[in-house]
């Protein structure tokens, strides 16, 4: 991900953070989230967090997500 996408991880973690019924992310913390995964493209990033919706009812951690990012590609 490069700066261009930080205006989508952000909305995409408020409709995160609204599917789990959590209150939205301050922005130290998604700075934290940010950095962790900048190293992986933002449609990476995405599929990942939806393969997580599909599969868990609580919202992840940002190791969670880095799972899934180095999975096998995510279809």
């Amino acid at each position: 991900m490069n700066n261009d996408d930080k205006q989508s991880f952000k909305q995409m973690m408020d409709t995160v953070t609204t599917l789990y019924q959590k209150q939205p992310l301050d922005i130290d913390t998604l700075r934290v989230w940010f950095h962790k995964l900048e190293r992986f493209e933002f449609l990476q990033v995405t599929k990942a967090f939806d393969k997580w919706v599909d599969q868990s009812r609580f919202m992840p951690t940002p190791s969670d997500i880095l799972t899934l990012v180095k999975e096998k590609p995510i279809e």
